[in-house]
């Protein structure tokens, strides 16, 4: 008199069910179906939302290295020819006639440079003068190439 309920097991294996795989197979067409589309949509939001994640992930680790490569942009523009640190470029500007005494420190100056009466001009042998706008500037130089300006 055990009150646990009676499991009967069949002798025959053939007839046991084994799994859902048997399951599915002994149902409808209509549940079939229903099952399917139940599965499809679950794939689908797990892909739509797995790209998603995906794609948020990573466009955050993204934009920093852009921002710091913008970042490295600004800064290597505001920084001049030569790497000087007055921004002073080839794009016209102010005419410089007054140059900072470390001037020569980032520029190839010809020897005569701060007895220039000019404004700073690239010789044609890439040497700095400051006789531009001057006769004779760059005249040992092969001439005067381009100017120098501030920003």
């Amino acid at each position: 008199m055990n009150n646990l309920p009676q499991i009967n097991e069949p002798s025959d294996s053939s007839s046991q069910d084994k799994g859902t795989l048997n399951w599915y197979k002994r149902q409808g067409r209509g549940t079939k179906v229903g099952i399917g589309s139940f599965f499809f949509v679950v794939l689908a939001l797990c892909v739509c939302l797995g790209g998603f994640f995906v794609a948020s992930q990573s466009s955050a680790y993204a934009s920093s290295p852009t921002v710091a490569i913008a970042y490295t942009s600004i800064q290597a523009s505001v920084r001049g020819v030569n790497n000087n640190p007055w921004g002073y470029n080839f794009t016209k500007g102010h005419l410089i006639t007054r140059p900072p005494s470390r001037f020569c420190s980032y520029f190839r100056c010809i020897s005569s440079f701060w007895k220039g009466r000019g404004y700073v001009v690239e010789c044609r042998d890439s040497q700095y003068s400051l006789s531009g706008g001057r006769r004779g500037a760059c005249s040992y130089h092969r001439g005067v190439w381009r100017t120098l300006y501030s920003h």
